[in-house]
């Protein structure tokens, strides 16, 4: 069993040499393994000594500088590894542990030497401390195996499951040193309860550390690997078949006990040196190359290169697989061909299609562009009918004046024209018409304001920003709009409170623009109180209120309706272009789109909305009262 331990741990330590990928505490691996070879070298050599040499200079130097050292690195760099193993959560104490281990060592050194050179020299001692040595480092790699298990159990179940496997391995040791000590390592139980589990657990490690990548290896390595241990451990167990652990008394025993270990010791080495010499290449022929051509396949297609096809070779299971995969990436490579066309193809009907949405979007533009033309143009209408309905009232009286003015002039003709002329009755008469001329001048003034009002209103906006009287631009829409409401329903009457405020001065901002806005929400409150009024029979007041304020940076302008309100499900869309609650043919749904667009871009104000269905609503207009310079409003 040494021999093949120590085989077993001289292929490990040249795989970790060779070993170029990183290794978790590869240099306390290492240790582990190379002080194992030592230890099982030098366990190999004394037990094939006879019993006289017992007590000599050479095995006392053995079993002192050789045993004693390699058992205990092997120990200690055990120890060291199960702290890495996986995870390192415990950095400090594993400092402490090994400055200990190391005190531990020198302890066993000690009594090795004085055992050996200086008291009884009976090796039994020495093997007796060892293995109380061995025994401590055992039960304390169980349980740090357990506490890291613990430890990792919430954060990585994995590894955690591997250190109770570990905490198992370990565990080996202890059951078959048990067994061996209550029946004597030379009985038939001991010896073989001793090689099982101590052979069962080296063999188990080794399977941990590849499983959890512990020690990367290749598949050809590791069945090449496992070959070994198989084929060692039946020569092992034939072995101690036909040669159990015995010391005859017998010197002719023991000889030929010795020559046939000596012959299974020639038979191990050379099974072992034809295991890994010939399985690598069959393997590499059988399985590796095929894989590796697979491999080779699998990184073209993830390269792109769907045209791939891979050598099939043998038609077994790795055979079957190429084929497979020889067939998938056809798949894949018509698969590709076909999206190709398809993506080429789309790429002209997406081409076609944004073709078409240009021009149904080009097209939508220009009905947008009419749609506000007749938007500007409804509000033109509605001034113009306001305005129609104010000049009317100064034509009148022109129209009136003149006819009294003609009837006085004839008059006077006839008195010019008698014998005797009254002057008192022709200065009367003149008074009568110089004071008709001046009311018609008056009201021909009066009118010519209107009409210039509304020719100015009527001319394209320039988008040129004024320095302009907010309350006198609020008298003219206010008054143009309620005169408007009046001509659609003659029986339309409103109460109008005005709070303006004197002290806001001019501001600068584009009139005409400012007009649409002040038309559009003077028109919208008296239209919500005339309906309200429809709704309740007549016993409703309606009352709009008009609101300026100075403030800080800002002028704010307050209008405010005691209608029927804004539902609260729409108070969201008053704003959007072509939404509107009128019925069909009274509103565009452009007025308040308009008017927030010319408040938010064109002045950088702020227009805000308070309503409560069925009570009222205020829109809210916030200028900024800051000097500007005529700038085009956007």
């Amino acid at each position: 069993m040494s021999l093949i331990l120590a085989l077993t741990a001289a292929g490990m330590v040249v795989h970790l040499v060779r070993l170029k990928r990183p290794v978790n505490a590869k240099k306390w691996l290492l240790g582990f393994y190379f002080s194992l070879f030592c230890w099982q070298v030098e366990n190999m050599v004394r037990y094939s000594l006879p019993p006289e040499y017992e007590g000599l200079l050479l095995p006392k130097l053995s079993a002192t500088f050789i045993l004693i050292p390699g058992l205990a690195f092997t120990l200690i760099c055990h120890t060291q590894y199960v702290y890495c193993f996986l995870a390192d959560p415990f950095p400090r104490e594993r400092k402490k542990v090994f400055l200990i281990s190391l005190v531990f060592f020198l302890a066993e050194f000690a009594f090795a030497v004085w055992n050996e050179f200086f008291g009884t020299g009976n090796f039994a001692y020495t093997r007796m401390s060892a293995f109380v040595f061995s025994a401590f480092f055992t039960l304390w790699m169980i349980a740090l195996a357990l506490r890291k298990a613990r430890y990792l159990h919430g954060t990585d179940p994995k590894a955690s499951k591997a250190h109770y496997i570990y905490a198992g391995i370990n565990g080996c040791y202890v059951i078959g040193s048990t067994i061996s000590i209550v029946f004597g390592f030379l009985t038939v139980p001991g010896s073989w309860s001793y090689f099982s589990f101590v052979w069962l657990g080296n063999l188990a490690s080794i399977v941990l550390y590849i499983v959890t990548a512990a020690v990367p290896a290749g598949f050809q390595t590791k069945i090449t690997g496992f070959s070994f241990i198989v084929a060692a451990t039946i020569l092992c167990i034939i072995t101690m078949t036909f040669y159990p652990p015995d010391y005859s008394a017998d010197l002719a025993a023991q000889m030929a006990q010795q020559q046939g270990l000596t012959r299974l010791v020639i038979i191990v080495p050379s099974v072992a040196l034809l295991i890994v010499t010939l399985m690598p290449l069959m393997l590499r022929a059988s399985l590796t190359r095929p894989l590796e051509r697979l491999l080779e396949g699998v990184e073209k297609v993830n390269a792109g290169q769907l045209d791939t096809h891979v050598e099939v070779g043998l038609r077994d299971e790795i055979g079957l697989l190429t084929e497979n995969f020889n067939h998938m990436t056809q798949s894949m490579k018509k698969a590709q061909d076909e999206l190709t066309n398809y993506a080429q193809t789309l790429e002209i009907q997406v081409a076609t299609r944004t073709k078409q949405l240009q021009q149904s979007l080009n097209d939508l533009k220009a009905t947008q562009a009419q749609l506000i033309q007749r938007e500007k143009m409804a509000s033109l209408g509605e001034l113009t009918a306001g305005i129609a309905h104010e000049i009317k009232n100064p034509l009148n009286f022109i129209v009136n004046f003149s006819e009294v003015s003609e009837d006085l002039a004839d008059e006077l003709r006839e008195e010019i024209n008698k014998v005797e002329i009254d002057k008192e009755n022709v200065n009367s008469l003149l008074d009568d018409i110089t004071g008709n001329f001046q009311k018609m001048v008056q009201h021909g003034k009066k009118a010519s304001s209107i009409v210039s009002s509304m020719l100015k209103h009527s001319r394209a906006s320039k988008g040129i920003k004024e320095q302009t009287d907010l309350n006198e631009l609020i008298e003219t829409y206010l008054h143009a709009s309620y005169e408007e409401m009046q001509i659609k329903n003659k029986s339309f009457r409103s109460v109008i409170e005005k709070n303006l405020d004197p002290e806001i001065g001019k501001l600068n901002v584009v009139p005409e623009d400012i007009g649409r806005v002040l038309l559009n929400l003077f028109n919208n409150a008296f239209y919500s109180v005339s309906e309200k009024k429809k709704l309740l029979n007549g016993t409703f007041e309606p009352t709009v209120t008009i609101t300026t304020k100075k403030e800080s940076d800002r002028v704010a302008l307050c209008i405010r309706d005691n209608g029927t309100g804004i539902p609260q499900q729409i108070i969201d869309k008053i704003f959007q272009p072509f939404f509107t609650t009128k019925p069909a043919g009274e509103g565009t749904g452009l007025g308040l789109s308009l008017s927030y667009d010319i408040i938010t871009n064109g002045h950088k104000g702020e227009i805000i909305v308070e309503t409560k269905e069925g009570e009222g609503t205020a829109f809210i207009v916030q200028l900024p009262f800051q000097e500007q310079k005529p700038t085009n409003s956007q």
